[in-house]
């Protein structure tokens, strides 16, 4: 979908019900350049939806929706010289699908009004993720950062103290700082060395898997 001149136009919504298994559909923004919001009120696990050329950055909102989700932003939205990029998503009633976003450090990810599972949150570029909100979030996958300069070094931190609901996050090989909320969180470590901070009572965290030889460093908050 493209060519779509549009002014003041802030918030761009789909229905998403496409029934080919293999294909997505894509919107350009290039002509709508007012637009801060992108997102779904539903959509089936085959409407997959992917965002490109967006003038700025622009906030994720998904709600009751099952099929994958992409913004690709072009190199002169998320370059370096503009400083650290940070992207919002919010998600509502999502029971499936990836999100993917490319080229941001800082992902905020809200989870309201019922709970969600995404198969996977793609940001490969992202140094920080934090997850608020009240309703239960599953990211099934391991979720991969950034690669810090050093081996040693911190690569990410997940930051999940402002959320209320059960968060479920699997770490990949990168070394990460996460911290809990105060939900009855499953925190499954990668093969990194990982530093867990519970921001609750250690009792309400159900689960803790390390990898093979994995060090974990845990603090009571």
């Amino acid at each position: 979908i493209a060519a779509i001149q549009a002014n003041s136009v802030e918030k761009v919504v789909f229905n998403s019900y496409d029934t080919r298994a293999t294909d997505e559909v894509k919107l350009d923004l290039t002509l709508m350049k007012d637009v801060t919001s992108v997102g779904t009120a539903s959509g089936s696990a085959t409407g997959d939806l992917e965002i490109i050329n967006a003038t700025k950055l622009v906030d994720i909102d998904l709600m009751n929706m099952a099929g994958d989700f992409q913004v690709t932003y072009p190199s002169g939205v998320t370059s370096s010289t503009l400083g650290s990029q940070t992207q919002n998503i919010s998600v509502a009633n999502m029971t499936a699908g990836d999100v993917k976003v490319a080229g941001v450090e800082t992902v905020n990810v809200t989870s309201s009004l019922a709970k969600n599972t995404l198969n996977d949150l793609v940001i490969d570029d992202a140094t920080a993720l934090n997850i608020t909100g009240d309703q239960d979030l599953t990211i099934t996958s391991e979720v991969d950062f950034k690669n810090a300069t050093s081996a040693t070094d911190t690569d990410a931190t997940v930051n999940a103290s402002g959320l209320s609901g059960k968060f479920s996050f699997t770490a990949s090989a990168d070394v990460m700082d996460i911290t809990g909320g105060s939900g009855d969180d499953t925190l499954i470590g990668g093969a990194g060395t990982d530093t867990v901070l519970f921001s609750a009572d250690l009792y309400n965290y159900t689960v803790w898997k390390s990898a093979d030889n994995q060090t974990i460093k845990i603090t009571d908050n």
